[in-house]
């Protein structure tokens, strides 16, 4: 029972410093899982490093509440992650042919769920957050962003896990080299 206690405080302290960490009030992870028939696509996020380990899957549903945002991670090194939307569909070299953030907007960098289309990169979804274990998992929902169909659409990018913690700081977040990358690819 000791231990059971004490992982759950562990489990309840992590929660927070993403929650922290993302500046997001804890509601905005609430997501609908209802899917139906719901447009919805993935991205199997590979390492960059050329040895093409997978480290995990991002999944996108379209809800009534917005974009879910799903990603699962494995084998990746302890600590804050930035995880971003970027320019293009390609993880050559090192992830470095994804391009910048996806900014259509043209705005500054910022954490879309809780900043808006008006103060961070369509791109900008924040940090996760892996454990000793090399396991992570983050969970968002993005109001009004789509997959397809607009030009703030997502489908057809790539996206980062990054060394380090996005500080959301200008330019880009500081958050270092390309971890892992990924296709968002629309499931049909």
């Amino acid at each position: 029972m000791k231990y059971v206690i004490q992982g759950l405080f562990v489990c309840a302290i992590a929660t927070l410093s993403v929650l922290f960490l993302n500046r997001v009030a804890p509601q905005a992870y609430v997501l609908d899982i209802a899917q139906g028939s719901a447009t919805n696509a993935a991205a199997t996020i590979q390492s960059t490093d050329g040895s093409g380990i997978v480290l995990g899957e991002a999944t996108f549903i379209e809800t009534s509440d917005g974009l879910s945002v799903d990603l699962s991670l494995s084998d990746v090194p302890a600590g804050f992650h930035g995880f971003h939307v970027h320019e293009f569909a390609s993880c050559e070299n090192g992830g470095v042919a994804a391009g910048g953030h996806f900014n259509p907007l043209s705005v500054k960098h910022g954490y879309l769920v809780k900043d808006g289309y008006d103060a961070a990169h369509v791109g900008d979804l924040g940090n996760v957050v892996i454990y000793s274990n090399g396991t992570g998992n983050l969970s968002v929902t993005v109001h009004d962003l789509p997959l397809t169909d607009d030009e703030r659409a997502i489908a057809d990018h790539a996206v980062i896990l990054h060394s380090d913690r996005d500080d959301f700081g200008q330019p880009t977040g500081n958050a270092g080299g390309r971890i892992g990358c990924g296709i968002i690819k629309l499931n049909r």
